[in-house]
């Protein structure tokens, strides 16, 4: 085997450093990788050095060759990125000066090119993997991305013949070439050249006929079976038609006789196949990506298709210029009315609303395109006489010069069973609110009396009674003031979901300040030390936030621990669209597994003697916070103490405090002093 380099060569090799970064999700191939190049490294005569960097995912690849700036990427085609984009399209849009060499377990290379898409350089397989060919897909990458628009370019060219003669004759005419700086590759033998093709890729074949049996047309087949875009010219000195014919069937680009050959004739073949190929290649690469696009509109058109039938809802798309509505055959199976090649218009459908939700934009013609998704509500007329309560949601897609709404798209759902059991749950809650507040009213009176007389009992007869009587008295009379706390309880519980109370403006600084004056006697006799940061300005029902606050204070106040003062901090903060107020003591705690259970009515954690209440408040709080938008939360530790959290939506509040100024109140005060919270 012999390597003729034309004369005027091409340029030298010049010791650098290639920064390269290899992303592939496989650590072994890295390894593989890595392994071969600093062998190779540490034999090249021209002192080159390779400067690898890891990466396994296409998040962290972005952001390496944004910060890393290599000089080449090495990307697996294993890599997966958003399934609507392959990793090329999203590392080019990126950096698109720096080149790509796609890492593939194929060594054919038109599946590497069905797998990805985009300007790459080359494909690697990584079973055939060398320093050689390595070195020179790296340098070929690097100087392509330098010099794109050189006029002249390298060309490896694999010269097959069993005659030496002929091999240095053709040899001699490549030298000739105008069109590219060659490397000519010689071998004498079918075998060589595939050992030449197991080592490297050359950029053209020029093959004779001349070799036993069909060992011609075997070699041309192998080689474009694993190497499509490679280019293979046959050469003959007997001129023989048939085999002309079978070898362009096979897939030669050209049949040249010997005889006939000059240099100019070879220049023009070895030009027209390497340029026909260069474009079968891109054109391979085009059509894989317009496949895989074509694919991937298939299957979300499929999924959405899916989705949509699942959901039983109607498409709609409306020109506003013409009032025509594009709807999907959904809509007649909803409305009952037919329409005309899925064309209706806005006047019929507005038609169909309930007078009373006539007003409302049935399609959205008043929403921005840059604007989220919009919803609305109404009632149409059915053919068959019911109304359905419909949702649209839509968005105006596309406007004039001016601004002015043209066209809108969106979905319609029927919403009617939802919006019937919504209803239904309503009135059911307010049923048994009024229930429970009637039922807690005509209670109160026959236990006022029941009271008053055990009441009597005890100060008229308790002397004259054994102990035993007097025992049963103070029964009676303990759980009958236990049996009007529940009932008062009960009726609190019930006013907060029937209250018709208007939100206002809240300042909560002011709210604390009337908690602190309001518990200042269970404050004194805890010696708790109270305290807040200045809170926001809210929109809320003022009895019900101060309810909240003050359940949730003197909560801490009631279960606080003997061997120690007790601390109680209010504190604020925002955090992902919320205000979070926090109120955090030093108390008894309780474990966590309890977070859920006292938040439901009557449920209580200690008994009746260790301390008084009913277990209402925090249901109350729970309700108050579920009002308002939020929820309602605590962290807690047995004998270290609670936080209790609830949230309030960012749109209630009206104004933010300023986050470096602190109040609270000490032992015995309630007056406002300067202190970190």
């Amino acid at each position: 085997m012999t390597v003729v380099v034309k004369p005027m060569t091409p340029p030298p090799i010049v010791a650098r450093d290639y920064r390269i970064l290899v992303v592939t999700p496989n650590h072994d191939d890295f390894e593989l990788l890595s392994k071969i190049l600093r062998k190779g490294q540490a034999s090249d005569p021209h002192g080159c050095r390779f400067i690898l960097h890891h990466i396994d995912d296409c998040c962290r690849a972005l952001t390496a060759a944004k910060e890393w700036n290599p000089d080449l990427i090495f990307l697996d085609e294993k890599l997966q990125c958003e399934p609507n984009e392959p990793p090329v399209t999203k590392i080019q849009r990126e950096r698109p000066d720096i080149p790509i060499v796609i890492l593939t377990g194929h060594s054919n290379e038109f599946v590497a090119a069905n797998v990805f898409h985009g300007n790459v350089r080359d494909f690697v397989s990584k079973s055939r993997m060398r320093f050689d060919s390595l070195f020179s897909v790296i340098r070929d990458a690097t100087a392509a991305e330098q010099s794109d628009q050189a006029e002249e370019t390298n060309l490896s060219i694999l010269i097959v013949d069993n005659s030496s003669n002929d091999r240095g004759w053709i040899a001699r005419n490549i030298e000739r070439l105008p069109s590219y700086q060659v490397i000519a590759i010689t071998a004498a033998t079918i075998e060589q050249a595939n050992d030449v093709l197991a080592d490297q890729l050359p950029d053209c074949i020029l093959i004779d006929d001349s070799f036993p049996g069909e060992a011609t047309l075997h070699f041309i087949r192998k080689a474009i079976l694993e190497h499509p875009f490679l280019p293979v010219i046959t050469l003959t000195r007997l001129g023989r038609e048939s085999f002309a014919t079978e070898s362009i069937r096979t897939g030669a680009q050209h049949y040249l006789v010997k005889a006939t050959l000059t240099a100019e004739i070879l220049d023009c073949a070895i030009r027209s196949a390497v340029e026909q190929k260069n474009l079968e290649r891109k054109i391979a690469c085009r059509d894989a990506y317009i496949y895989q696009c074509q694919r991937k509109e298939a299957e979300w058109r499929e999924r959405l298709e899916l989705v949509v039938r699942s959901a039983e809802a109607v498409i709609w798309d409306v020109s506003f210029p013409s009032g025509v509505v594009t709807v999907n055959d959904q809509f007649s199976k909803l409305s009952g009315h037919k329409v005309v090649e899925n064309k209706t218009t806005i006047d019929a459908i507005t038609r169909l609303i309930h007078p009373d939700d006539s007003p409302k934009k049935l399609f959205h013609e008043d929403v921005e395109p840059n604007c989220e998704f919009q919803e609305t509500v109404v009632r149409i007329h059915c053919a068959d006489g019911s109304w359905k309560w419909i949702q649209s949601r839509g968005k105006t897609v596309e406007c004039d010069p001016e601004g002015n709404p043209i066209r809108a798209a969106g979905i319609f759902l029927d919403v009617t069973s939802e919006k019937q059991s919504a209803d239904e749950i309503i009135q059911k809650n307010e049923e048994l609110q009024r229930f429970a507040h009637v039922t807690s009213h005509d209670l109160r009176e026959p236990l006022r009396m029941i009271t008053c007389f055990t009441e009597l009992l005890r100060q008229e007869y308790y002397d004259q009674l054994d102990q035993d009587a007097q025992r049963y008295i103070d029964f009676a009379n303990n759980n009958a003031k236990r049996m009007q706390d529940l009932i008062n309880d009960l009726l609190e519980y019930s006013r907060f979901g029937t209250s018709n109370e208007k939100a206002t403006d809240v300042d909560l600084n002011s709210a604390l300040n009337d908690i602190k004056h309001d518990l200042s006697m269970a404050i004194q006799e805890s010696g708790a030390l109270l305290r807040h940061c200045k809170l926001p300005r809210v929109r809320c029902v003022a009895t019900k936030i101060y309810s909240l606050l003050q359940n949730l204070i003197a909560n801490s106040i009631k279960y606080r621990d003997p061997e120690r003062p007790l601390l109680v901090d209010v504190r604020g903060r925002r955090e992902a669209g919320f205000y979070i107020i926090s109120i955090v003591d030093n108390g008894i705690g309780m474990d966590q597994k309890f977070e859920k259970k006292i938040f439901e009515p009557f449920q209580r954690l200690h008994g009746q003697g260790e301390y008084s209440g009913t277990g209402i408040g925090l249901a109350i709080c729970k309700r108050i916070v579920s009002e308002l938008g939020g929820r309602i939360w605590v962290e807690t530790t047995r004998q270290v103490g609670s936080t209790f959290h609830f949230s309030i939506p960012d749109h209630l509040i009206l104004s933010l405090p300023d986050e470096e100024q602190f109040e609270f109140a000490t032992e015995g005060q309630v007056d406002d002093v300067a202190s970190p919270a």
